[in-house]
């Protein structure tokens, strides 16, 4: 993240560790989560409610079958 805030220009270069492989995409999630820091926490969110939400409905629905079932 530091290196993300040394470059105060928005079109500057990356440095050259960071142009290939594994440190670019890293870079480019320092740069993101810097520069858009909102998008980049509601999508972090959302990376972890959305499979709670599959979760929570999947448990709803066989708790339904198993009442239609069985009976009450």
């Amino acid at each position: 993240m530091s290196t993300a805030r040394a470059q105060d220009a928005v079109d500057a270069p990356r440095p050259a560790e960071f142009s290939r492989g594994s440190g670019a995409m890293v870079y480019a999630l320092a740069l993101f989560a810097t520069r858009r820091p909102a998008h980049f926490w509601v999508g972090l969110s959302g990376l972890v409610a959305f499979p709670i939400y599959i979760l929570a409905r999947i448990v709803t629905n066989l708790l339904e079958w198993g009442v239609h079932t069985y009976g009450q």
